[in-house]
């Protein structure tokens, strides 16, 4: 499917997309919407997406200019909204094209969820 009816898609879906500013607030309303659960954390340098036992979860560092936060948030749902994390084997293939840096934020934070994976349920709907 062409961008441009994804985009057309996302807005007939969320009626404020692409008609006005967003904002970590907007953008936390579309996530809560889309069924994504984001979540603050101060150790990630930006922003992460992925899956985690089905759910689907984004963090990202609220210290960050507002600005960045916006779009780091805006990132990470894209992501979601494409589908790209649909095809969540084909992402830590040795072929990836995804950084080690990346890998190793993901691994940190995996192993975090994996020591209490019910912290992930109680900031559910953030």
């Amino acid at each position: 499917m062409l961008l441009y009816h994804q985009i057309r898609l996302i807005e007939k879906w969320y009626p404020p997309f692409n008609r006005q500013p967003l904002t970590v607030h907007t953008l936390k309303e579309l996530a809560n919407q889309a069924k994504i659960t984001v979540i603050e954390d101060f150790s990630v340098t930006t922003a992460v997406s992925f899956r985690y036992k089905k759910r689907k979860l984004i963090y990202f560092n609220p210290h960050q200019p507002y600005q960045q936060q916006v779009l780091c948030l805006g990132h990470e749902i894209g992501h979601f909204l494409l589908g790209h994390h649909d095809a969540w084997e084909l992402y830590f293939n040795p072929l990836s094209v995804h950084n080690l840096g990346s890998r190793l934020e993901f691994g940190n934070l995996a192993g975090r969820l994996s020591v209490s994976s019910n912290s992930v349920g109680e900031n559910q709907g953030q």
